[in-house]
């Protein structure tokens, strides 16, 4: 929660975009580590944020130009391997409210 007070220049760009994103899921992963029965909604919205990292994170790698390979440069196939395997799960529990 400190990394608010260690950027230098506040420009709308990703600092401002990475800095409050991490504040608020602390925020919220706080509120739902509490009392997680009182606040799912707390929780929900943890998970909403990680989902929204992983489609950001896809679309930079997307909009990067790297090709799509199996060898030592796969950042692509990762960003969709973790939206999968991470992102999806984590969309589910923020709309339905439960992982299964």
């Amino acid at each position: 929660m400190v990394m608010a007070l260690t950027v230098d220049s506040w420009t709308l760009s990703a600092p401002v975009v990475l800095v409050s994103g991490l504040d608020l899921a602390v925020l919220l992963l706080v509120v739902a580590l509490y009392d997680p029965q009182r606040f799912n909604w707390a929780a929900r919205g943890v998970t909403g944020i990680v989902f929204l990292a992983f489609v950001a994170y896809l679309i930079d790698e997307l909009l990067s130009g790297k090709s799509w390979r199996f060898g030592t440069r796969r950042e692509t196939l990762e960003a969709l391997l973790g939206l999968l395997i991470v992102g999806l799960p984590c969309l589910r529990y923020s709309l339905v409210g439960r992982f299964r």
